[in-house]
């Protein structure tokens, strides 16, 4: 028997470039396609369902309800924002570098 393939989807209902994944996935087969979404409500992902897509509720914000969503997964494809890592570095770090430096003023 073949063992069975999960690929796991984050943020299936998105914006992003993740619907074009499920889509192929899906036309693929021998794949079963597991799609986390925020809100499984949602037309976009109830229009998953429809097509036999597993929806899971999960936020990348949430380690805890990740694990859940990726076991037993064989891929998994997210999409990121980049930038917000960015503003993450700029807007929390950069502070306390600043406070420890010469120049005693932030400004964004």
């Amino acid at each position: 028997m073949a063992e069975k393939k999960i690929i796991t989807i984050v943020g299936v209902s998105g914006n992003q470039k993740s619907a074009s994944v499920a889509d192929i996935f899906t036309k693929e087969g021998g794949w079963h396609i597991r799609g986390i979404t925020r809100d499984p409500s949602k037309p976009a992902s109830q229009a998953w369902a429809d097509k036999g897509v597993e929806l899971i509720t999960a936020d990348v914000n949430d380690a805890a309800s990740l694990k859940t969503a990726f076991a037993e997964s064989t891929a998994i494809f997210g999409v990121t924002d980049f930038w917000a890592l960015w503003a993450i570095l700029l807007y929390r770090n950069a502070p306390r570098r600043l406070a420890a430096s010469k120049y005693p003023l932030f400004l964004r």
